[in-house]
């Protein structure tokens, strides 16, 4: 199975000498890490400041290359075109953070986190038959392709688009409580416009569906 890199983000806590006595960075400071972004070679166009000189975003081509400047958070984002490799990516990537991180004259990442996003093509062109009838139905088998010799545990995503509009909702275990109990996370979006006295509405509405039809499916899985 090939996977295709689409998307690497990066981020992490830089925290300037500015932010760690109480200030801003500011505004000569952040249009410095653009303007040597740009002199890098990178193709970057738009330089947006939040509105109290506290961060900005700048904007690059291929449409989605960013890079956020919220001191303490810094966050890069590559996009992947066709023919593009994860070294290439990975290089760019660092070398933005880097010069970031030497304009902010801060040394070190806090709790760095990495976030690829791949497509991965399928023989049968059908990646819901996959996941139901190959991926869930598996069980146990064949973890150890996974498993490098530590724990392993999973989840399961869920879709469900209806006239109203969608809810994707993750399913696994919950670690706070050693995994005992199921960490269920509903994200309902509802199109169009709406008044805010159908908040409520709207709030119940996802409530049902989490207490009766998922609870329900949830019920019967655990009794067979």
């Amino acid at each position: 199975m090939e996977f295709i890199p689409q998307v690497i983000v990066t981020g992490g806590y830089m925290t300037p000498p500015e932010v760690q006595t109480g200030q801003k960075v500011g505004q000569d400071k952040l249009l410095k890490i653009y303007s040597e972004i740009r002199e890098a070679g990178f193709a970057y166009q738009a330089f947006q400041l939040e509105g109290d000189d506290s961060g900005a975003t700048m904007q690059g081509q291929p449409l989605g290359e960013l890079v956020t400047v919220r001191p303490p958070l810094v966050q890069v984002q590559s996009i992947l075109t066709e023919g593009s490799t994860i070294d290439a990516a990975g290089r760019k990537t660092q070398r933005l953070t880097e010069i970031v991180a030497r304009v902010l004259g801060v040394a070190e990442i806090l709790q760095l986190g990495i976030r690829i996003i791949f497509h991965a093509a399928l023989p049968s062109n059908d990646g819901r038959d996959f996941m139901l009838g190959k991926v869930l139905s598996a069980g146990n088998q064949h973890l150890d392709e996974l498993r490098m010799g530590a724990e392993i545990w999973g989840g399961v995503k869920y879709y469900v688009a209806h006239p109203r509009g969608t809810y994707t909702f993750n399913v696994e275990p919950a670690i706070a409580d050693e995994m005992k109990s199921l960490y269920i996370e509903m994200d309902a979006q509802f199109p169009g416009t709406h008044s805010p006295s159908e908040v409520l509405d709207r709030v119940e509405e996802v409530s049902d569906y989490v207490k009766t039809r998922l609870g329900s499916y949830l019920d019967k899985l655990a009794t067979v």
